[in-house]
């Protein structure tokens, strides 16, 4: 009996005193957006992306809310929306979230193989416009949700190729507000590789710490040391490559840490937009694919248009092939970065130009609110 009682009481916490409180709650009187993902981490490019969004809306006269399906150790802190995945009880509390907060719109960010647990066609009914932006994909992934957007935008140009449906949406790459170069050569020892402390990520770390070990280069590794996974995925790399607790740094802000430590790395690895924000300050970029050891490879101008339609992290065969010639004399590029000659690697000019923020955000509030 004790345990049912602790079991309703659970449920009572859980579920049932939220959809009451979304029911019962008074209506605002500003229009208001929700952006809903199945999970929304402290720090990321999606993160990033979210937040330059938001900017938009606010600046239109919205309230922005967050809302996640799996909150954990490292998740976004103050999430303003709990959706289950059962979508009976999903339908329930939006409806609530949409007249608490007066909702006009709901923006999904896919970046899994699940859509969202709420029905798209029930925010219609409520007047509520849906949008999709598509942060991740694979082929075989679901994306049959997405007939039932008023808009959809892909994070870049591959998402269209894995994924036939998507293969007409906008692209809108990842962006950067201008920051000028601060990093040139002086004779620095030392790689820093960045990124989440995350079973994903595994092969990226270790396709750097290999082209490290081989080239006898110095190194750290950047990123958060928050809940299981992150402890057990810097254990893991410490047992395979007898790692010293000294190279785990923990979290940084990757451009204002950067900016800092420019006279002391040589180079800075990793995927995605750690690659646009070390580029932008003039750093080599060592792009660590997620296929792991012997994938490694330096973002050069030669090839930075197609990294950069590949979200700087080429994941599929043949999106890796795309970049073999790279592989093959990435320890040929080793040596002219460790020698001074890193002229064809600096990419501050290609960034700057490719992933300018306010052009990119004129892009998205031209997809959501229409005009020239």
């Amino acid at each position: 009996m004790n345990n049912l009682w602790h079991k309703l009481r659970w449920e009572w916490m859980r579920w049932i005193f939220p959809v009451l409180c979304a029911l019962g709650a008074r209506k605002s009187k500003a229009p208001g957006v929700l952006f809903a993902a199945r999970s929304f981490l402290s720090k990321g490019g999606v993160e990033k992306r979210v937040w330059q969004y938001a900017e938009v809306w606010r600046k239109a006269g919205f309230r922005v809310y967050i809302g996640a399906v799996y909150n954990g150790a490292d998740s976004w802190p103050g999430t303003d929306a709990w959706l289950p995945t059962n979508s009976w009880l999903a339908g329930i509390l939006m409806r609530g979230y949409v007249r608490k907060w007066n909702l006009k719109a709901v923006e999904w960010q896919a970046g899994g193989c699940g859509g969202p647990p709420f029905d798209p066609a029930h925010l219609k009914k409520y007047g509520v416009r849906f949008g999709v932006a598509v942060h991740a994909s694979r082929a075989g992934w679901n994306f049959d949700y997405v007939h039932q957007a008023g808009y959809v935008l892909c994070a870049s140009a591959v998402h269209g190729r894995r994924v036939p449906l998507l293969q007409f949406a906008p692209v809108l790459p990842n962006a950067l507000a201008y920051k000028p170069a601060v990093w040139k050569f002086g004779g620095q020892q030392t790689a820093v590789f960045i990124s989440r402390l995350a079973a994903d990520k595994v092969p990226s770390f270790e396709a750097f710490i290999e082209l490290c070990r081989k080239g006898n280069i110095p190194f750290e590794l950047a990123g958060g040391l928050v809940g299981k996974e992150a402890h057990a995925v810097k254990r893991a790399l410490q047992q395979k490559y007898a790692l010293a607790d000294k190279v785990f740094i923990g979290e940084v802000d990757t451009q204002e840490f950067l900016t800092r430590r420019a006279k002391r790395y040589l180079f800075a690895g990793g995927v995605g937009q750690v690659i646009l924000e070390a580029g932008q300050l003039g750093y080599p970029c060592l792009v660590c694919s997620v296929r792991g050891s012997g994938f490694a490879f330096f973002a050069r101008r030669e090839n930075f248009k197609q990294l950069a339609e590949n979200n700087c992290s080429p994941r599929l065969e043949h999106e890796t092939a795309l970049f073999a010639a790279d592989i093959r004399r990435v320890r040929e590029d080793l040596r002219q970065v460790r020698s001074g000659n890193t002229a064809r690697f600096l990419l501050a000019r290609e960034i700057n130009q490719s992933c300018a923020l306010q052009m990119e955000l004129k892009k998205y509030e031209r997809i959501i609110f229409g005009g020239k």
